[in-house]
């Protein structure tokens, strides 16, 4: 009777037939069904046509082991069994062996492999997230060390500017005598790297006339 029932399911969804989970490509027939163990449309690894049939899913990060008992198939909400697995990989193989001792070798060989692919899965989207952490944190270092940095500036563009003034009172008060007497002090600002002198603005000793072999050097202040 159950042999009759698989046929007749896998005769309405045959290969050639239609289904909702069914994938058609010129080279092989895929299933997107979850619960498929292979991934591939046939008459072996089809849930819906087995009435027995064991599977894995991953939901969160808990591995569960699915088993459809035959039992129960005039109840679909207690048609699978969900058995939960540890998340070391080991014990789960363990007690995958222990649960399936006397089912099919193609279930028990199969239900391993999915099991060893969802967890290489899960390993490599924790190292992913491992490697954006460390990222991120790399980031918002150098942003931290650039906000330093320019605060660092403007402190001393702040520092530079007082100096200027500073000297510039010194200067009118008197302060350093006659050590700026051949030349006007001509104090530049907003200009930090500008050289150039205006020399319109200079007026020129006797001395220079007197002794033109003379050199004089031209004292500037620039900010």
């Amino acid at each position: 009777m159950e042999f009759e029932k698989k046929n007749i399911i896998w005769k309405i969804i045959g290969e050639k037939n239609f289904c909702s989970f069914k994938y058609i490509t010129p080279i092989k027939n895929f299933c997107r069904n979850e619960k498929n163990l292979t991934g591939f449309c046939s008459k072996q690894s089809c849930p819906l046509s087995n009435l027995k049939y064991a599977t894995i899913i991953e939901k969160e990060g808990k591995y569960f082991l699915i088993k459809k008992i035959p039992e129960k198939s005039q109840f679909p909400n207690k048609l699978w069994l969900k058995i939960p697995l540890s998340r070391n990989y080991v014990k789960a193989m363990q007690q995958v062996d222990l649960y399936l001792a006397f089912w099919p070798k193609f279930f028990l060989f199969k239900t391993k492999q999915k099991l060893t692919k969802i967890h290489q899965i899960t390993v490599r989207k924790k190292i992913k997230l491992l490697n954006l952490k460390k990222y991120i944190n790399e980031i918002n270092e150098f942003n931290d060390y650039k906000k330093k940095k320019i605060e660092k500036l403007c402190l001393n563009e702040i520092f530079e500017k007082y100096i200027e003034q500073e000297l510039l009172n010194r200067l009118h008060i008197g302060v350093y005598g006659k050590i700026y007497t051949r030349f006007p002090i001509q104090s530049i600002r907003n200009r930090k790297y500008q050289k150039k002198i205006n020399f319109k603005n200079i007026k020129l000793n006797k001395d220079l006339f007197e002794n033109p072999n003379r050199i004089f050097k031209r004292e500037t202040l620039t900010v």
